[in-house]
């Protein structure tokens, strides 16, 4: 009788420990499976980040763009007014009593 036992303990022993083993290697699998997806969250929000940062750069620019401009019209209107200088949006020329280079030169 013993012996059965020994036995069934023996038996007990290791089906306790084969379900521990396999919670195990599943608890761990999940860790696994929890940590890729974080590291796919953080690579995602570093990304995002980047992407601000292009485009407060890209703000940045462009307002330097816009100031550019604003003060190449500025200039323009002056030399306009110097010069009495027509321009006609619907075609590409200037009319003006001095010659195209000449307004150019002084800038």
């Amino acid at each position: 009788m013993a012996a059965n036992s020994v036995k069934k303990f023996s038996d007990l022993s290791r089906a306790i420990n084969s379900k521990i083993a396999n919670e195990v290697e599943k608890t761990n699998l999940a860790r696994e499976s929890i940590k890729n997806k974080i590291e796919m969250v953080d690579s995602k929000i570093n990304s995002i980040l980047d992407l601000q940062s292009t485009v407060i750069a890209l703000r940045k620019d462009l307002n330097a763009a816009e100031n550019s401009i604003a003060n190449i019209l500025e200039k323009v209107e002056m030399l306009e007014k110097k010069e009495n200088i027509t321009y006609t949006p619907s075609s590409s020329s200037c009319h003006s009593p001095v010659r195209r280079n000449s307004m150019w030169e002084e800038i």
